[in-house]
């Protein structure tokens, strides 16, 4: 009976004012008016979880492998791998792998 009358008193409670009842919304912390879900993960673009930049394979971990994709554009332009010039000098050299290390999620920076 309570729950009757909470509906009828709070029948449509929008918290982050999206305009979007937050029981029908995927994102109820962060204002997502349109609802995208680009990797229909089930959790609204607005709300993801961004990933960490260096983790360049894009599995979650730094590691090896990221370190290896850094070093494999060695002493090119950033252009070529624009989330690998951690210092942001426009070449990616060593002293980007040796960021990367330091930012490992790894042990080691090993593989699993």
């Amino acid at each position: 009976m309570d729950d009757i009358i909470f509906a009828q008193i709070m029948p449509s409670i929008d918290t982050d004012e999206d305009s979007i009842i937050d029981g029908e919304d995927n994102c109820p912390s962060i204002s997502n008016q349109d609802q995208l879900d680009s990797n229909n993960n089930g959790v609204g673009d607005a709300c993801d979880i961004v990933s960490v930049p260096v983790d360049l394979d894009g599995d979650g971990d730094v590691d090896r492998d990221d370190l290896n994709i850094l070093l494999s554009y060695r002493d090119q332009p950033a252009s070529e791998c624009l989330e690998c010039d951690l210092d942001g000098d426009e070449i990616i050299t060593a002293l980007d792998a040796r960021k990367l290390v330091l930012l490992c999620t790894r042990p080691r920076c090993a593989t699993e």
